[in-house]
């Protein structure tokens, strides 16, 4: 169940990996490894996520967010809804509300995401949290230098209850 994911940029030759899902299924119709779930660990089609990354959205750099809503149920058919919160080096905080259909992914670029909330900030720095209610989600957060399209990516950390 473990994986690992890799990303390059079409302009780099280079290629950065990081952990690409946890060793057990998310959004699964049933309970993997018998019992119900605790409040860690929910692994059930009504998962809840709570995770944060860091972001870095300046002339040298920007972050792109992949967001996606990985489901084993064929049957699946329901828009789910997530929020991303962004908060910048001053304790600004703004709300976005978005939605995903099963098996979909939004890839979104930090500055876009500073444009449509107008939450700048001179130092360029950001935190960002997803939460949803509804399922878990597969997240990664990529630095991208703007010079020479470097990039770096890693998984986004469980937040304040490990979810």
């Amino acid at each position: 169940m473990n994986s690992i994911v890799g990303y390059f940029h079409k302009d780099s030759r280079y290629l950065t990996s990081t952990a690409g899902n946890g060793s057990s299924p998310d959004n699964i119709p049933f309970y993997f490894r018998g019992g119900p779930p605790n409040h860690f660990r929910i692994r059930c089609t009504t998962g809840t996520m709570d995770q944060f990354a860091r972001g870095i959205c300046s002339s040298g750099f920007d972050t792109i967010f992949t967001i996606s809503y990985q489901i084993a149920d064929l049957k699946a058919n329901r828009k789910i809804k997530y929020e991303i919160q962004l908060t910048n080096s001053h304790g600004d905080k703004k709300i976005l509300q978005k939605s995903l259909m099963p098996n979909g992914c939004d890839v979104l670029k930090l500055s876009d995401l500073v444009k449509e909330t107008d939450l700048s900030d001179r130092d360029g720095f950001y935190t960002i949290w997803l939460f949803s209610s509804e399922a878990h989600l597969c997240a990664h957060h990529i630095l991208w230098r703007r010079s020479d399209n470097a990039i770096a990516v890693e998984h986004f950390y469980a937040g304040k209850f490990g979810l």
